[in-house]
């Protein structure tokens, strides 16, 4: 079962791999990208930063879909991380299920702006999050689940 969708453009690091870790419990990490799952330098740096027994699978975003709708994974909690807010709407679009969306870390990079603390995000990507908040996706806007979580809507008014 999907715990969470998080967007972090670091994919797996300390955040993701121990405070997200404690806070859902997750016995898996599924990383959904058509970049990273054909990186042969990236897949074992991002299996190294994952908690000591925790399941790490790193899939293009179609067969991170078809992965995460496998029914041998219904009993397993898993914790999903897209790098960018596009790769979070296509994966969305291929899930019959909608879990909470988590926007989490992304750095500054040419057109963006600063969205909430440590959220940097151009037009375009806040187009894909708003198709996706329009499908009634609950978006998290926190880095830590020890921060109290923003409003989307709220942050979107202020972009």
């Amino acid at each position: 079962m999907i715990q969470m969708v998080r967007i972090d453009d670091r994919l797996v690091h300390g955040q993701v791999a121990y405070s997200w870790k404690a806070f859902l419990k997750y016995q898996a990490i599924v990383i959904a990208d058509d970049d990273v799952c054909n990186d042969t330098f990236r897949k074992p740096v991002i299996k190294m930063a994952a908690p000591q027994g925790v399941k790490v699978a790193i899939k293009s975003i179609t067969d991170a879909a078809l992965l995460l709708q496998n029914p041998k994974l219904a009993d397993i909690k898993v914790f999903v991380v897209v790098p960018s807010a596009k790769s979070a709407y296509e994966l969305y679009k291929l899930l019959e299920t909608k879990p909470v969306l988590n926007l989490g870390g992304s750095m500054h990079t040419e057109g963006a702006k600063e969205f909430s603390k440590a959220v940097y995000l151009t037009p375009e990507e806040v187009d894909f999050l708003d198709l996706l908040y329009k499908e009634n996706v609950d978006i998290d806007v926190r880095q830590t689940p020890a921060e109290q979580p923003q409003d989307y809507k709220t942050l979107r008014s202020k972009f």
